[in-house]
């Protein structure tokens, strides 16, 4: 069960993932920074979320790959 904590978190990392993905580029950039680079806030926010934040930059460098990947073809 999510306690309401978790799931505003988590909607601050679905809304940072939906910026990188389709944001305009001035948000994008920085989403994509703070997703792949960051080691101090993202850690933090995603344990608030009850997510594993390695977990979840493993599953986002799947989709920035497969983003890649499709952008090519």
């Amino acid at each position: 069960m999510l306690v309401p904590e978790h799931r505003l978190w988590s909607a601050v990392i679905l809304n940072t993932v939906q910026e990188w993905l389709s944001g305009p580029l001035g948000l994008s950039q920085p989403a994509e920074q703070y997703l792949f680079n960051d080691e101090k806030d993202f850690p933090l926010v995603c344990e608030c979320a009850g997510m594993d934040p390695g977990r979840l930059r493993s599953r986002l460098v799947r989709m920035r790959r497969q983003q890649k990947e499709g952008a090519k073809a």
